[in-house]
């Protein structure tokens, strides 16, 4: 069977074509490995968070207070190696409900804790204190500081100076090695009780705990969702 011209151009195109990918395909496999494209990390764990604002409050006004808590997520991802991070937000005004609550006329006096569902006020509404407090109601993880300065009479008189629970909130979590004897807060360290709870959902939580902040890869930025509702004396007068 005798080929015209143009099919012979043709198909010598289709293979010129299949050439140029076969040779691209090798490349990238001497390039990368068989291995690293698709290498896994393992589970990276987000948390949800709802935030319960006990007034009225306009969608901007929660947008602004979104902020800090997507640099709180950022710090936690930071000082877990990537692999804890806030995956979302709700906020909700006129809720007094949630993992912890923003109250705008909360004075300097009252500070968040349990027996408050965790109660923030613009005095207290910043990275720090929202960490230190997310590691009691989402991570489990007990006080490492004199709480007789809240009128908390502590369980010892032996304090950790290593830690976000100690209220050294640019150290990050202590471990065995800087956790002092006689300190009974989240024994041997801060690291050791999240990798006892959390390292099976999450494999890599130990060794990332010393991955240094240029190998750590964040996770995608906080989901923020508002939920500006309506004062139920509002809805009453319609």
């Amino acid at each position: 069977m005798k080929l015209s011209l143009p099919v012979k151009l043709t198909i010598f195109v289709v293979l010129l074509f299949a050439a140029g990918v076969a040779v691209c395909m090798l490349w990238t496999f001497e390039e990368y490995g068989p291995d690293e494209e698709e290498k896994d990390e393992g589970p990276v764990i987000g948390f949800m968070l709802r935030i319960g604002v006990v007034t009225d409050m306009s969608r901007e006004e929660m947008e602004k207070l979104s902020v800090m808590i997507k640099k709180t997520s950022r710090r936690l991802a930071e000082t877990t190696g990537g692999m804890m991070y806030i995956r979302e937000a709700i906020f909700t005004d006129n809720d007094p409900r949630g993992d912890m609550l923003y109250n705008p006329n909360q004075g300097r006096g009252v500070v968040p804790r349990n027996s408050n569902n965790f109660s923030f006020g613009p005095a207290n509404w910043f990275v720090g204190t929202i960490l230190h407090e997310f590691g009691h109601f989402k991570l489990g993880l007990e006080d490492e500081y004199d709480t007789s300065i809240y009128g908390v009479e502590p369980e010892t008189d032996v304090f950790c100076d290593n830690c976000i629970m100690a209220l050294k909130h640019k150290a990050g979590w202590c471990d065995s090695s800087n956790h002092p004897e006689g300190c009974h807060g989240n024994y041997p360290g801060c690291r050791e009780t999240l990798v006892r709870t959390f390292g099976r959902r999450c494999p890599r939580l130990a060794e990332a705990f010393n991955y240094p902040k240029e190998k750590i890869v964040f996770p995608p930025e906080t989901k923020i969702t508002i939920n500006d509702t309506e004062l139920k004396s509002k809805r009453g007068n319609r």
